[in-house]
């Protein structure tokens, strides 16, 4: 029994055949990126938006079909540019509201040597996220005020 592997669970078995148009996704997601965004406001707390780092792009579709072994090729096009829609919506977002937004999804290039499978960065990934991170705040003076608490919206 010690020597058996164990059973590679699918907890999003359930989700792999739901179809969700790719208008209602965006819709949610700019809706759910006002609430945010309004919470933020109503509480005085800075809001500073964020890409994901990635490596969803055709180019590297080949290699992810080795972890998206229950999708097709069809449908992982198709999911790669929902998700570059969504980081389109979170820079547009930011720049009609005049918020910051770390654009890791352009800063970070999208291959191994930072980023280890479709999202997750490995440790240079990381070191490369912080940088561009801490540019980010070192570019808008009125956001390191807000992380020392000179300021309250």
């Amino acid at each position: 029994a010690l020597n058996e592997s164990p059973r590679r669970i699918d907890e999003f078995a359930g989700y792999r055949s739901t179809n969700v148009e790719e208008e209602v996704i965006l819709r949610e997601y700019s809706k759910a990126l006002a609430t945010f965004h309004g919470i933020c406001e109503a509480n005085g707390i800075t809001l500073v938006l964020m890409t994901q780092a990635n490596r969803l792009d055709r180019e590297n579709a080949d290699s992810l079909d080795i972890f998206l072994e229950h999708e097709g090729r069809m449908e992982l096009t198709r999911r790669i540019e929902t998700y570059q829609r969504m980081h389109e919506l979170i820079r547009y977002y930011a720049r009609s509201h005049s918020l910051t937004c770390v654009d890791l999804d352009r800063g970070i290039p999208h291959d191994s040597r930072y980023i280890y499978d479709q999202v997750h960065m490995n440790s240079e990934g990381s070191k490369l996220a912080s940088r561009l991170i801490l540019e980010s705040f070192l570019r808008n003076p009125s956001l390191l005020a807000d992380l020392r608490g000179g300021r309250s919206r």
